[in-house]
């Protein structure tokens, strides 16, 4: 008996398993005819573009959703930098203000001392010329000069008839020099006041602005808030998760971009820090350099 050549058995594949079990063709990959949606059946290329389209929106969405997000944080963040600059311009003019009020008592404690001190000398004159006129018996002419130009008339005109010791001279110009120092203090005094009113309504304008500005940086607070919320809900459906891990999640991204900030303003402050030590360490040593040579 002839026996027949042995063939290698074909592999069982799909096709063959189909054919034998009477269940027909399997639709080939990308056929639109395949996607009825049975049990393993592939995806059209159009359900798989739809999908792919679908996928690139919702990222796009939560991208966009995340690019408001931190705009948000960052017109938050402007608002209260510039009611922090306003409270700092406001805290300055009240320091100037202070500044202003010392100066203006010192000036007038000045003023008040050196009116003291031609006080006094123009009583010394006084007695002096009145003592001379007493010795030369012309009291009434005395009380006449007196009442119409005061102890300097009255020297001017004891010098100008009668003539004058060399000490009384002395105390006229010690009088002349207080009166004129006195005159520099009444002026100083004078701008002080003027000097002082004008920082008091700069501190005045600058407590209004800083009013302002916290009220405006409290209203902004008060809107980003919801616009974050409304947000945060719409990240959150973007995403397929809840609000709350949306929210937490949100939460701990913004703590963690604070603790970078932080981090990043000490580095830059140590930074500046250093330069600054160096700049006044490179000055000393050309100061030194250019003493020894």
């Amino acid at each position: 008996m002839r026996r027949l050549p042995r063939r290698v058995a074909a592999p069982v594949t799909a096709v063959t398993l189909c054919l034998t079990l009477g269940l027909g063709a399997v639709p080939a990959l990308g056929d639109p005819g395949g996607g009825s949606g049975g049990p393993g059946a592939y995806p059209s290329q159009d359900q798989v573009d739809r999908a792919r389209a679908q996928a690139r929106r919702k990222a796009q969405d939560v991208g966009a959703i995340k690019a408001q997000l931190l705009l948000a944080n960052q017109r938050l963040e402007q608002a209260a930098t510039r009611a922090e600059q306003a409270s700092e311009a406001y805290n300055g003019a009240m320091w100037r203000l202070q500044q202003a009020k010392e100066q203006l008592r010192q000036a007038r404690r000045d003023a008040a001392r050196s009116q003291r001190t031609v006080a006094r000398q123009r009583e010394r004159i006084a007695r002096l010329v009145a003592q001379s006129y007493q010795q030369g018996g012309d009291l009434n002419n005395l009380h006449a000069m007196l009442g119409a130009d005061g102890p300097e008339g009255v020297l001017d005109q004891f010098v100008a008839f009668q003539g004058v010791s060399s000490s009384m001279d002395a105390d006229y110009q010690r009088f002349a020099a207080a009166e004129s120092l006195a005159e520099v203090f009444r002026r100083k005094a004078k701008h002080a006041e003027t000097q002082r009113r004008q920082m008091a309504d700069e501190a005045r304008e600058a407590q209004q602005r800083a009013q302002a500005a916290a009220e405006a940086a409290q209203a902004e607070a008060g809107r980003i808030a919801a616009e974050k919320d409304q947000l945060i809900r719409e990240l959150a459906s973007a995403q397929h998760i809840s609000v709350s891990l949306a929210r937490q999640r949100q939460t701990a991204l913004e703590e963690i971009a604070r603790q970078r900030a932080e981090a990043r303003a000490r580095r830059e402050a140590i930074a500046a820090a250093k330069a600054k030590a160096a700049a006044e360490a490179n000055a000393r040593a050309e100061a030194a350099a250019r003493r020894e040579a």
